[in-house]
Formats: C-alpha cells, structure tokens, sequence
C-alpha cells in the first residue's frame, strides 16, 4: 500500500467523458499529471465529484483499474464505494480491494435511509469485515441526511480495517476526532475552506 505519511491534500478528481458520455482515459491521464506536478498528494477516484452515482459497476471498476494504472503508485488512491445498501457496499468494496494500486475504499454514511447510531456502527463493521483493504468513512450530512456522532466514529475508530474519516461537519468536531481516536487513525476534512484549521487541529489535511 502506498503511504498516506504526506497525503495532506487529496484530490477528489473528476472523472472527464467525451462527446458520447464515455470516459475519457487520455484527458484523465493528464490531468492526473498536471495535479500531481501542481501539489496533489493523493487522490480520491470516484468520489461525487468524479460522478459515481451516475456510473455502472462496470465502469466504476474500469475507473478504478485504469486510474491506479495511470497513478502508477506516485500518490495515495482511495477510491469511492458506498452506497446505502449495505450488502451491495460490502461486496462492491471487497471486489475494488483486489485492484492492484487502491489502498482505500472511501465509505460513504448511507444516505435517504437515514439508520441510528447504532445501524451506522453495523454499517460500517459489516463492510469492514469483508474488506482486504482499509476504508475510510464518509460523514457528509448536508447529502447524506444524517450525521454520524462523535462518538460513533471514535468507536469504529477502533477497528483495524477502519483507517480514516472524511468529515464534513466543523472544525470542533474534527478537533474532537483527533483527540480521542487513535494516533494512526487519520482525520480528513472534506471542506476546501477548513484545509488550513483541519491541519492546526492536527488532522490528516483534506
């Protein structure tokens, strides 16, 4: 696995498409080079910006095979497989752990369901267990429609195959994830603007 030590800034990449709404590979391929050659430390493919829930399995799977080609180990990728269907999360996100160059799956909170605190756990236990690569949870309320607690994700914190949370909320909650997970469990910010306070507070960047 690639190391995330300087992975401060993770770019949720979009994925390009021609004129027949297929995607395009060699626009991808430069503008994987030009992020890498601009500061981008790692990358998320397949994420909202990239489109994913408007892709097919099929295409996610290309996607991903095909951008880990492209990164050629130079940086992190995490790549998206959430949904809000467990069963289909877990085996979506054990298929994408066996391409070579994803070091993570980046697992979104299920959205329009809206499950408890305790659904959230089972969630995210359930995809866990399945999984030969670490994920990282996805915590955007303002999609998703419910917001994981605090303490919800400092306890799934624990898990081993849990790495890391992409946290949408503020700067106090990121503040308070740090503190009380694990040394090695990385804090992201998924907000452009709390790039800089996310850092002060010592996450992991965004």
């Amino acid at each position: 696995m690639t190391s995330f030590e300087n992975a401060d800034l993770m770019t949720a990449i979009v994925t390009p498409f021609d004129a027949q709404d297929h995607i395009n590979y060699e626009s991808l391929a430069q503008l994987t080079d030009h992020l890498i050659e601009t500061g981008s430390r790692g990358f998320i493919i397949g994420g909202t910006t990239g489109e994913t829930p408007t892709l097919t399995h099929d295409e996610k799977i290309e996607l991903y095979t095909r951008f880990a080609a492209i990164v050629a180990g130079r940086v992190p990728v995490v790549a998206g497989t959430g949904s809000n269907n467990t069963r289909e999360t877990a085996e979506f996100n054990a298929e994408v752990s066996h391409i070579d160059g994803i070091d993570m799956g980046l697992v979104v909170v299920p959205y329009y369901n809206k499950p408890n605190q305790r659904g959230l756990v089972a969630h995210f236990t359930a995809v866990a267990e399945q999984s030969e690569m670490p994920i990282i949870m996805y915590n955007i309320p303002g999609r998703t429609g419910v917001t994981m607690a605090n303490d919800t994700i400092v306890e799934l914190a624990q898990n081993p195959m849990i790495a890391g949370v992409k946290q949408c909320t503020s700067i106090e909650d990121i503040e308070c994830l740090v503190e009380h997970t694990p040394n090695d469990f990385m804090v992201y910010s998924g907000e452009d603007a709390q790039a800089l306070a996310a850092r002060t507070v010592g996450g992991a960047g965004v």
